[in-house]
């Protein structure tokens, strides 16, 4: 059985969008295999710290309550 450091260690694929709305700009990251983590930076390094801290969140609670974790395909 897998647990949290095994998850981490796997690469999911991330997508990246860079908005400009009313003056702002950042950076929205989501990872389309793991519904609802989304994370927004004013830089992309700051965005991807902010998406690898929800990743773990996220996944975390899906193993502390049984949930199945989708795995990136190879």
């Amino acid at each position: 059985m897998k647990v949290l450091k095994d998850y981490l260690s796997l690469n999911y694929p991330f997508v990246t969008e860079h908005l400009n709305e009313d003056g702002d700009s950042y950076w929205r990251l989501t990872v389309p295999l793991l519904p609802g983590i989304v994370a927004y930076g004013e830089t992309l390094s700051t965005a991807t710290q902010e998406l690898d801290a929800a990743k773990e969140i996220w996944l975390e609670t899906c193993l502390k309550n049984g949930i199945t974790v989708p795995e990136p395909v190879e």
